[in-house]
Order: C-alpha cells, then structure tokens, then sequence
C-alpha cells in the first residue's frame, strides 16, 4: 500500500534593507580628462549628519550606514575654484545613491605690484655755458635735480616746480628762473638758468629747488666765482715737477703742473693761456696746461677775440695718470729712491764767500769790477729793498741759509756789449730751516736765477710766491697783485704760487689778454759766466767753443 505525503514548503522572508549609501567624485571639469580632486569638503545632514573629504586618485568620497530619509548634500568650493554644477543636491535614500560634483579651476589674479619705493631727490649740480665767468659778461646756468630710482624719460612730476635763483654783490639784482612740471631726462630733471651781463665780480650764491607735492622736495645750492682769470707761460724752455733737490735726493712722484687755459671743453677749444713753448714733465699730471704751442714768445698774447686760434699743441707733454715709482721716461724718475732726476744744490758749488753782510740795492748797483763772482752768504731772513741794475760783466749770487727772503724791487741787466760781459744774478734759499721766496707786489721784472731749496722733509718751505706785502705775507687782494711779473732766466722751488691777477684768459672789455707772470729762459742764462764757472777751461771753467740750437731731446 502505497502512502503518498504532501509536503508543503512556505518560503522565509527576506529582510528589506534598512540603511543606505551616498557616494561619487569631484572632478575638474576645466582639463582634457576630468581628473578626481582631493581634499574637497562635502558635507552631509538629514536623518543623520556627517562631512568628509575626498580622496583617492578619483576624489571620491563615501557616507555609509544612512537610514533611509531625506538627505541634503553639499560641496564646500575653496577659493580659486568655481562649480560648474549644483554644489548643493537633495535627495531621497532607500535605495543608495551616487551623486557627482565638477569643479573649475579660476586662475587668480595677479597680486598687485608693490607700492613704487618712495623716490629720493638729490643735488645734480649745475653747468655753465662759459667755463671762467667774466664781469660783464652774460651766461647760463643748467642746474639739475636727480631722482633714484630714476623716473621713466618723458614722464613730469605733474603741478611741481623746478626753481633757480642766482645772487650777488651789488650793483647785480639777482636773476631767477622757474620751470612747471619739468620734463624729466632719464634720471634728473634741469632748467636753465640766464644771467644777465650786469655782475660784477665776486662770489655768487646759486640756489634751486623743487617745489610742489608729488616729487620729493629739495633744496639745493653752491658759489660760483665770477672775476678774470689770469694764467702763466713759459717761453724758450721747459716746465717740469717732481725732482728733488741736492745730491742723492727724494722727488716727488705726484707732482703736478697746473695752469688754465680754453683746452677741451671750453669755448672756444683752442689751448690759449698756460702752457710752455718746449716740453713739460710731470711725474703726476698735467692740468690745463699746453706744451709745444708755438716758436713764437706772442704766443702768450691774445687776439682778436680770445687768443690765437694756432694754438694747437700735439706733443712734448710727458705726465702719469697715476704715481708711478722706479724708472719712466728712460729711467728720468731713477733718483727718486737714488740719484738722477735731482736739481743741484747750487748753493754748495757757488764758491767762497766774499761777504757774509747783506748787501744793499745801492750796493749791487755799484758794483764796478767786470768779470768777478760776488758770492755774499748771509743766514736768517734777509730783505732787498729797491731796484737792481747789474752793470756789464758783474756777477753775483746770493745765498740764504735758513730764512725767508723777501725781495721788493725789479732785478734787471744793464745794456752789453758781448757775450763775455753778460750780468749775472743768483739768489739761492737753502739751509735746514730753509725758507720762502716773497717777490713784492710792485716788482714786474727779474733776470737771473731764482732757486728756492726745500729744507729736508720741510712741508711750508722752499716755495716762491710771486705776490707778496711783506716778509712771510701773501697779498690777497685782486687790487693788490694785479700787475705782470716776469722771469728772464730760470727759477726752482719745491713749489711756484703765482699770485698775479692781470689780465685775463677771455678778452675782455680793458682787460688785457695777457698772462699774469711769464717764465722766460733766455739765451743770457748760460751763455753768462755763471757763478763757479772760470774762464780758464784748461782749469774745469765753464767757456764754450761753438754755439748752437738744437730741438729738446725728450
């Protein structure tokens, strides 16, 4: 008997879900491939509230284990960034969801420049149209302001005003100039500045400035000098500086010769006013002074307008830009740490005295042997007083040890009639204490030879200045000293002051365009018998066999 069963399964239920997920990625969307950014911020609330981060290489985000409800989710954009969707969705969980957000990236501005740093005004100085300002005579000023860090060319400092103002002594009134927002020429503003021919000379007092609010204030000023400009030559020979004096001596490596004159730069550009017919030689540098200009003494004098147009030198000037030491110029300079370059000391080669008194104007003037050396040697500060006329033939030399000598009147040669009755004048300053050469104010002419020895190491002696009032007194007048002066021979110093204010570089109006002081070296110099020279030339004397002009050989 079969039995048959019905069984009857009943299936069990399956559990509905009861949490929920939210998920996606944030991309930019301003690349190629959108690429997952990190780091963003979203944000969840509803049943429950949560925020996370993106991260992975997808910039993925995940919120798990969500109850079923209503959600808000939200995308925190960082600066520099934008959406280029919602960045807040709603939605509803039961079932999960993915939800994406895209994002662009906004390029930020660029920050501003710094505040331009404040600009600092200094004094550029000023420039005259004509180098050596005369009385009466009209000019211009350029006066400048210079700014750093330098302003653009072409720009203006807008309402500011650039002021100039020149004044001085009486009867002048004063001149003045203003320019409104001056141009400004790569770093610096200028305004010129036009002064009148109605000055006198005298210091000047220039002032200028900037006035307004936009440039930096300043104030600026300086002196100009307006007087004739008197200058000095030498003739028939040469200018050299910074030998030493004596046997075995110390020269002077920076030694300058220095003068003024219309070289370049000045108008007219033609070297008139100091220089020398022959060579100079400095062992530091040659300033404002012309060599080799002309084979004529009227090269000193003027022309026509302001001077002679000829004068163009080219050659003979031998200087240092900077100190040198050993040899140079053939090993001319070799006794500056030895012997070579060395001006003699005269006065050990001059002979026996036959007077240790001073002698007298009066006295020299009388002298009446022909032929014969009067060596007076005298020590301390010694003085000559009035005019000097040596007769034909008369020879005399003067040695000062150890003082000043103060020489008030004109030292000049009667006529002669050969060469053998030449006069001679010496005078030599030496001595360890050895003192200045003072030439009065009122002298215009001296022959012979002029020899002012420094004492060894001494810094104020062995000078010679030209335009003296008195023993050991400069005169400082321009009245006082305005009267020429000649040399007619030679003259050694450790130092030459001319003091001469005659004439004038610049023809001028009654001002002659002539130099000042003029060193001459004239033929009468060594073809005299000077003093330590016999006649007798089997007896080492000093006669000459044959005469004759040859070119220097430098």
């Amino acid at each position: 008997m079969a039995v048959a069963f019905l069984l009857f399964v009943r299936p069990h239920p399956v559990a509905a879900a009861t949490t929920f997920s939210i998920g996606g990625q944030v991309t930019n969307s301003g690349q190629a491939q959108p690429v997952g950014k990190t780091g963003f911020l979203i944000t969840l609330s509803g049943p429950t509230s949560r925020s996370a981060l993106t991260g992975g290489s997808g910039g993925s985000y995940f919120f798990s284990g969500l109850p079923k409800g209503q959600y808000i989710l939200h995308l925190v954009l960082p600066s520099g960034y934008t959406s280029c969707g919602p960045t807040t969705v709603m939605t509803s969980l039961g079932p999960s969801k993915v939800i994406n957000f895209c994002v662009s990236y906004i390029k930020p501005p660029s920050p501003p420049p710094p505040p331009p740093s404040p600009s600092t005004a200094t004094c550029g100085g000023f420039t005259s149209s004509v180098a050596h300002p005369n009385p009466n005579q009209p000019f211009d000023l350029t006066v400048a302001v210079k700014f750093n860090p330098a302003t653009a060319a072409g720009t203006d400092f807008g309402p500011d005003t650039l002021t100039a103002k020149l004044t001085g002594p009486a009867p002048f009134v004063g001149a003045a100039t203003s320019t409104t927002s001056p141009s400004i020429s790569g770093s610096k503003v200028s305004t010129v500045l036009s002064v009148p021919a109605t000055h006198i000379g005298g210091t000047y007092s220039l002032t200028w400035a900037i006035i307004g609010s936009q440039a930096p204030t300043i104030s600026c000023s300086d002196t100009i000098l307006v007087a004739y400009t008197p200058y000095f030559t030498v003739a028939g020979g040469d200018a050299s500086a910074g030998q030493g004096f004596g046997g075995g001596c110390t020269g002077n490596v920076t030694a300058d010769i220095e003068g003024v004159n219309l070289d370049s730069g000045t108008a007219p550009a033609n070297y008139f006013g100091a220089g020398a017919q022959q060579a100079a030689i400095a062992t530091g540098g040659i300033k404002h002074f012309a060599t080799d200009t002309i084979d004529d003494e009227s090269a000193d004098v003027g022309g026509s307008t302001s001077g002679l147009a000829a004068l163009q030198p080219n050659a003979l000037a031998l200087a240092n830009a900077s100190p040198v030491s050993g040899t140079y110029g053939g090993g001319i300079l070799k006794g500056l740490s030895g012997t070579g370059w060395c001006v003699p000391d005269y006065a050990t080669g001059v002979g026996a005295a036959t007077s240790t008194t001073m002698p007298t104007s009066v006295e020299l003037n009388n002298l009446a042997v022909s032929s014969q050396n009067y060596v007076y040697r005298v020590s301390g500060d010694q003085q000559l007083n009035g005019d000097i006329k040596l007769q034909p033939g008369i020879h005399v030399t003067i040695v000062v040890t150890d003082g000043d000598f103060y020489l008030d009147g004109n030292v000049r040669y009667a006529n002669y009639s050969s060469l053998q009755n030449i006069p001679q004048f010496t005078l030599i300053l030496s001595g360890a204490s050895s003192g200045n050469l003072y030439v009065d104010k009122s002298v215009r002419e001296l022959h012979g030879f002029y020899d002012s020895q420094p004492s060894s190491g001494g810094s104020t002696n062995g000078n010679i200045f030209t335009c003296a009032s008195a023993m050991s007194t400069k005169a400082t007048s321009y009245a006082a000293c305005n009267t020429p002066l000649t040399f007619y021979g030679a003259v050694a110093a450790k130092e030459i002051i001319p003091g001469r204010t005659y004439g004038n570089l610049v023809k001028s109006a009654g001002i002659p365009n002539e130099p000042a002081e003029r060193f001459v070296y004239t033929p009468e110099l060594w073809l005299g018998i000077r003093a330590g020279c016999t006649r007798n030339l089997t007896a080492g004397g000093c006669n000459y066999q044959a005469y004759t002009s040859l070119p220097p050989v430098l």
